[in-house]
């Protein structure tokens, strides 16, 4: 039919990981911030097929993921993916993070964090 097909990736392959790391150090760079190579994780601990969003934005299917994900990194990265949010398509207010708990060091290196898409 001629039509553009995106494949969204599922947060638990790999490629999803590498996406939302890769645009979280972009972000970075926007900023004039060089975060590449700090530490940094990104892992679904709970997310489930109805867990998928699909919305529907001007012509374009957008596919988010809501779920618990654990994050662990930089301090200076972690901050950054809580105020700019994760993935992409941010300013029409998806990858927004809220932390639900962080682990039993209390390290900032260490939260989960709850996707709202």
């Amino acid at each position: 039919d001629g039509k553009k097909k995106t494949y969204y990736y599922h947060p638990r392959e790999q490629e999803f990981v590498d996406q939302v790391t890769l645009n979280l150090l972009k972000k970075a760079v926007c900023l004039n911030k060089n975060l590449e190579g700090l530490p940094f994780s990104f892992r679904a601990l709970k997310v489930s097929n109805k867990d998928a969003k699909i919305i529907y934005y001007r012509d374009f299917v957008i596919k988010g993921w809501l779920g618990i994900y654990e994050i662990e990194g930089d301090p200076r990265l972690l901050k950054l993916a809580y105020s700019a949010g994760l993935g992409a398509k941010n300013s029409q207010g998806f990858g927004m993070i809220d932390v639900i708990k962080e682990k039993d060091d209390a390290s900032e290196n260490n939260k989960n964090w709850d996707s709202h898409g």
